[in-house]
């Protein structure tokens, strides 16, 4: 067995058994999340998304389907984790991202933001930051985050 399928047969876990799943925080955020997440790209059936809440999975995150996951989440915004992310660069273009995944998923706020597809520290600009941060003092993000496969090397600059 691979670690990757082990990890994901120990998380399933409490879903085969019917046992609740328990939120754990998620770092410094103060957000609460399932130890699993629904990645909703090309998501066509809200149905999975409200299945997923039954079951009770809470972190739910798109790149292009916010409308899909933002109308499987309307009435249960209070239970769930709304995440979204754009390979956008310049401040333009992520205030646009945000304004539109708000709109498309019928939230005021989301919960997590993630600039996507880094590789390099010098990919996390200042302009991407100070952006971040006006979004969060404006409330329409909760917290900020990266994703990349070279953690390593992208972990400085997100601490300067």
């Amino acid at each position: 067995m691979t670690r990757r399928e082990l990890l994901s047969t120990a998380a399933a876990m409490p879903l085969a058994t019917g046992e609740p799943l328990r939120l754990r925080a998620l770092g410094r955020t103060g957000l609460m999340v399932s130890p699993l997440a629904v990645g909703c790209e090309e998501l066509a059936d809200p149905l999975i998304v409200r299945r997923a809440v039954e079951l009770g999975i809470n972190h739910f995150f798109s790149f292009n389907s916010w409308q899909a996951i933002g109308s499987a989440a309307r009435g249960r915004r209070d239970r769930v984790v709304l995440s979204a992310g754009s390979k956008s660069d310049t401040r333009a273009a992520m205030e646009a991202d945000i304004e539109r995944a708000l709109r498309e998923m019928g939230t005021d706020h989301l919960d997590l933001w993630y600039v996507a597809s880094r590789l390099r520290p010098e990919q996390i600009t200042d302009e991407m930051l100070e952006t971040l941060a006006a979004a969060k003092k404006a409330g329409k993000i909760r917290a900020a985050a990266v994703t990349t496969h070279r953690f390593h090397d992208i972990l400085p600059r997100l601490i300067e």
